[in-house]
């Protein structure tokens, strides 16, 4: 806590020093929203001068693009922002009962331009009152060079390196699904924790495998798991940039959130060739043809989860022609070609 409050207190010199065209508010975690805001602005062309931060505060006359809802609402209070500056926030998803979303009145006064990666969340917020003209879909976005397919040799060093079971399917996880930053035993339910563990238990009855998780606050699915029997590994990455190591040991990445922005693990599991089983959320409803490039199923629906998931282990035909799909659909989402996207969508209209 007090290294967060220091870097905070640095970001917020840097903003009285060094006047920036853009200001990209990131969370204080070493966590997506972190990653997205250094990935967006390090591939920004050089004639519009911009710093990620943790802090907004004296910033003046410049674009602060607040890189999630929580970077902008804080316990139901929306930050003020300097009135020479231009506000662009990016909202990802939209979790049943969210009470910020009674705020979008007053929001839509000062926001000038509202991103978003997938359409759902788009409809979403503009039924609960954005302005339609305000609010814009642009996909998250990756970096092909750092996330690719290992050669096999590549990939039996790093399983026997992780130390994962060789008789066993490797199911993948990698994200965050439980409240807070501590241990995570309390789900959070739009990340679908509870459904993940369910299915995992009925792919379990049928084949032998184990669990790979990474990502902090796992506490609740790795309670399911063990009450279940059900083998897992969990690391918690310190460099996020290791994580392709991780998904280059995978047979399938199983997705079963109830609401989602992405996931950036769709398109990292395409770029690192590994089958993916989802839900039908965020990106996936715009991105995954079903029984092509993904096997989609409906949000709660673990049977279908189930049987996706025993397809991709059990076929080796399917899985061959489904990962060369992904490898051709992730070519759409390089972050340069989406950074680009960001300048003449949304940075050079309030420049």
């Amino acid at each position: 806590m007090v290294k967060e409050y220091l870097f905070k207190i640095k970001d917020i010199i840097l903003n009285v020093l060094f006047k920036k065209d853009l200001i990209y508010v990131i969370e204080g975690k070493n966590w997506s929203i972190k990653w997205d805001g250094y990935y967006i602005t390090k591939h920004l062309p050089k004639d519009i001068s911009s710093r990620c931060s943790r802090s907004h505060v004296f910033v003046r006359n410049s674009i602060i693009h607040f890189g999630s809802i929580s970077t902008l609402v804080r316990d139901q209070e929306i930050k003020r922002v300097h009135g020479s500056n231009k506000v662009v926030l990016t909202w990802f998803h939209i979790s049943a009962g969210d009470t910020r979303l009674g705020l979008i009145p007053e929001l839509n006064k000062i926001v000038d331009i509202v991103h978003t990666s997938c359409s759902v969340t788009r409809d979403s917020l503009v039924k609960h009152g954005f302005d339609s003209n305000k609010v814009i879909v642009i996909p998250l976005g990756i970096d092909l060079d750092l996330f690719r397919c290992y050669s096999l040799e590549e990939k039996k060093k790093r399983k026997e390196h992780i130390g994962l079971p060789k008789d066993k399917i490797i199911i993948g996880s990698f994200q965050k699904d439980g409240q807070g930053w501590e241990e995570g035993f309390v789900p959070k339910l739009e990340k679908g924790p509870d459904i993940f563990c369910k299915v995992l238990t009925g792919v379990a009855k049928k084949e032998r495998v184990h669990v790979l998780l990474t990502g902090p606050s796992r506490g609740y699915v790795k309670k399911c798991l063990d009450q279940q029997g059900v083998g897992y590994t969990h690391v918690y990455l310190e460099n996020y940039f290791d994580i392709v190591d991780y998904y280059n040991v995978l047979d399938v990445y199983v997705v079963t959130s109830r609401a989602e922005g992405g996931p950036k693990s769709l398109l990292e599991s395409w770029a690192c060739g590994v089958p993916v089983v989802s839900t039908q959320v965020g990106m996936v409803n715009d991105c995954v043809t079903d029984n092509e490039n993904g096997l989609v199923s409906s949000i709660e629906d673990v049977r279908g989860l189930v049987e996706d998931t025993l397809k991709v282990i059990q076929s080796t035909s399917r899985n061959t022609e489904m990962v060369k799909k992904g490898l051709e659909s992730v070519k759409l989402f390089r972050i340069e070609a989406v950074s680009q996207r960001y300048v003449e969508e949304i940075y050079k209209k309030i420049i």
